[in-house]
């Protein structure tokens, strides 16, 4: 929760949108879509998880829990800092699941493909939301004067 408050902070210095996000749709779009790609990240956890061999470590197994359990934590308050209902989080997760399993094919033997697409993503989206927030500031700005107060 905290990283996704700083993420906030952020986003509300740099001038990407108002205080009021409710007020400014490119603050709307960038909160959004930060929720959608926290719901990939918990999806890619969750079925890591799932799909981890027999054996596995409890250890390895409860981290990548909790890598899932703050994935969810900042798709949730992303999303409701756009304004998303709870029906609409949960139809995020949904598609985000769905689409993990499509892409192995609904094969855990294919899990190596969910590391390829997801595995650096996830991973800096974690270690650094705000760098992916001013990212998703910069593309979804229409003017350049915006544009610049997302950071480029």
């Amino acid at each position: 929760m905290k990283v996704v408050m700083t993420l906030a902070v952020a986003l509300l210095l740099a001038g990407c949108f108002p205080a009021a996000a409710g007020e400014d749709e490119v603050g709307i779009n960038v909160l959004h879509s930060l929720s959608f790609d926290y719901a990939t990240c918990a999806a890619y956890h969750l079925i890591f998880k799932q799909c981890a061999p027999e054996g596995t470590p409890d250890e390895q197994l409860a981290l990548v829990q909790s890598w899932a359990e703050k994935a969810v934590d900042g798709m949730t308050i992303s999303g409701e800092a756009a304004g998303m209902s709870d029906a609409a989080l949960a139809a995020e997760q949904t598609l985000a699941v769905s689409e993990g399993m499509k892409l192995i094919e609904n094969k855990c033997i294919n899990g190596s493909l969910l590391i390829v697409k997801y595995a650096d993503f996830c991973r800096d989206l974690e270690q650094n939301p705000t760098k992916r927030g001013l990212e998703l500031c910069r593309q979804l700005a229409q003017n350049p004067e915006r544009r610049a107060k997302c950071g480029g």
